[in-house]
């Protein structure tokens, strides 16, 4: 099985790519708004409706409108030699602004590590950094930082992938009140994670909503008090919803369900929707 990585130009993970950019444009500018038209068929009865005595579609011009784009486009379409390469050395097809700036989430030690069999053993013991290590590092060393959220730091910062560290950018508008600071227009993502990977899930949540961390120990420090898990911590911020619907839910269910409807409802409660301590969850109705 060959499957196709994101930096092939048309292949499922680059568009997925760009859809996930897509959203992060909303969440910034607000929904589009499209202006959208379709062939409809002559015959309707919407159409016919608006037509007088003796008349047909197509002597309705507000009615209809003869635009046979696919044809015209099959008709009209030639690719050249110009095209053909351009498409087989996937050079860029279209352009986009803002840029979009990818952001990794994992967790401690828990990078993706490339390496060959020469540095195998060098990559191992000191893996690259990533830009959620360089942005706690960069929340130890620039006091700016510690202000904002990992998504925001591209718009003052910009990532140099040789020296794999954030730099402050040197173009843009200047920041009032600070020397030396210009921002842009540039947009940061995090990579998405699923809930299954949860404590993943959890520190994604947490990069979300904290401002300046400058280590995972402190991502999940809460008012002074180090939580065990990101899990936990995300609860103290009440950044989870709490289980106590669920906990009624099932309770009701035990009163006129048999046990092995509450059996199935509480596996889909398991596996849907994803509550935030399951275990507290069974040991209340394990006993039901």
């Amino acid at each position: 099985m060959v499957i196709l990585p994101s930096t092939f130009t048309g292949s499922p993970r680059h568009v997925h790519e760009y859809a996930q950019d897509a959203m992060t444009y909303v969440r910034a500018y607000g929904r589009p708004d499209f202006f959208i038209t379709f062939t409809c068929n002559p015959s309707w009865d919407e159409i016919k409706e608006l037509l007088l005595t003796g008349q047909s579609p197509v002597c309705s011009g507000n009615a209809t409108a003869s635009n046979e784009e696919n044809a015209q486009y099959q008709l009209g379409s030639y690719i050249s030699s110009n095209e053909a390469v351009w498409r087989i050395l996937s050079f860029s097809i279209h352009e986009r602004y803002p840029t979009v700036v990818h952001l990794a989430v994992h967790l401690q030690n828990g990078q993706r590590v490339y390496f060959t069999s020469e540095n195998v053993r060098a990559r191992a013991m000191s893996p690259l950094p990533t830009t959620l290590t360089e942005f706690f590092t960069l929340c130890r060393n620039d006091t700016f930082a510690r202000t904002l959220l990992y998504s925001e730091v591209p718009t003052y910062f910009t990532w140099n992938a040789s020296t794999r560290k954030f730099q402050r950018r040197k173009q843009g508008r200047a920041v009032q009140g600070h020397l030396n600071l210009y921002s842009t227009d540039a947009l940061g993502r995090l990579y998405t994670v699923h809930p299954n990977n949860a404590e993943c899930f959890y520190v994604r949540l947490l990069l979300i909503n904290v401002c300046g961390p400058t280590s995972f120990q402190e991502l999940k420090t809460v008012n002074g008090h180090v939580c065990a898990t990101f899990r936990e911590a995300c609860q103290k911020l009440n950044l989870l919803e709490n289980d106590a619907h669920w906990d009624i839910s099932l309770a009701d269910t035990s009163n006129s369900a048999q046990p092995q409807q509450i059996r199935t409802l509480f596996s889909i409660i398991l596996t849907t929707c994803f509550p935030a301590n399951r275990k507290d969850i069974w040991e209340k109705i394990e006993t039901i």
